[in-house]
């Protein structure tokens, strides 16, 4: 995987993410399959999606070898000004209230590392107050330090500092936790170069019976997701989450995977992060034009009609921003 080509397998490994966020916010999990109610998927799907876009936003905040100047304005650009967009739509749309401090903590992203005790951080948009702190903290030291062994250093020292910060202050949402060693580790993947041989079809074996463990282990903590942070379950999910991705990548690189519907591919990956900060509001609309009145009548009108035409509408949105902003000079 070239540093300077596009690669392949993230936007197969992003378009399954994104599809799968759509089935994750439908009411698929109020249904059944075969007598077989979905409910305990819940957790899977969740870690999954949420875990492939933090590897992924990791592994590209050091493959691009962008100065720090550039890094930065690339991530106000590409990141952080569509999620204002994506708040401000939150607020007008569904409704979120905010006091005036919250809202200036979410203006600056720190709502994940100031909750839970002075914010709240809102669905779906919290992934966006997580990851900012990791480019800022991780994103910033790998620019800086140049030799692994101390960027694995640095990233355990700061990994402890938010420890203390949590212990002491009372602040610093779990989920930073769950995500962080997963976006490290993407980090590491980039700037090691070791991604390519990670997945190799040779080691297709070793990583599904760690990907095994890590369903294992995931469903040993499932009564403890999102309620008690514990090692265990920081642990179960970076297991999880690394070999659901590294098996993903993997048959992505298969040449029957790789040719398969690829403007289809490219376009949802292309919309994959819209898609991702609006289907909420997009949805809302949608449904004040006609809301179904069964379960499974929510669950098909939104996988049917919602998902393809938040992805319509991000594309079209996405190609627009990128065409005002190609000019930009932040």
């Amino acid at each position: 995987m070239s540093r300077r080509e596009r690669i392949v397998e993230f936007d197969i490994l992003r378009s399954m993410s994104i599809l799968l966020l759509f089935f994750h916010h439908s009411n698929a999990y109020e249904l059944g399959l075969l007598g077989h109610p979905l409910a305990p998927l819940r957790p899977f799907v969740g870690t999954f999606v949420l875990g492939a876009f933090v590897f992924v936003a990791g592994y590209l905040s050091i493959r691009a070898q962008e100065d720090l100047r550039g890094f930065l304005r690339s991530r106000i650009s590409r990141v952080y000004l569509p999620y204002v967009v994506a708040l401000l739509s939150f607020i007008a749309i569904l409704g979120v209230r905010l006091s005036a401090r919250e809202l200036v903590i979410h203006l600056l992203g720190l709502q994940m590392v100031l909750a839970p005790r002075l914010s709240h951080p809102i669905d779906t948009l919290w992934f966006v107050g997580m990851i900012l702190p990791f480019y800022v903290l991780f994103g910033i030291a790998a620019r800086y330090v140049k030799h692994v062994l101390y960027l694995v250093l640095c990233l355990v020292l700061c990994t402890a500092a938010l420890v203390l910060v949590r212990t002491r202050l009372g602040l610093v949402e779990d989920r930073i936790f769950y995500y962080l060693g997963v976006y490290a580790v993407g980090l590491i993947l980039a700037k090691t170069g070791r991604l390519q041989a990670l997945t190799s079809p040779r080691w297709f074996p070793i990583k599904a019976a760690v990907w095994v463990l890590g369903i294992g282990l995931l469903t040993m903590y499932s009564d403890h997701y999102r309620t008690i942070l514990s090692p265990g379950l920081v642990l179960s999910i970076a297991v999880f989450v690394l070999a659901s991705i590294l098996l993903v990548l993997s048959v992505a690189r298969l040449p029957t995977i790789r040719n398969l519907c690829p403007g289809l591919r490219r376009s949802i990956s292309y919309a994959a992060y819209v898609s991702y900060l609006l289907h909420r509001p997009i949805w809302r609309i949608v449904y004040l034009v006609y809301t179904p009145r069964t379960p499974t009548g929510t669950f098909l009108f939104t996988l049917t009609i919602g998902a393809p035409l938040v992805l319509f509408v991000s594309y079209a949105l996405q190609k627009g921003y990128d065409l005002l902003t190609s000019n930009w000079r932040i």
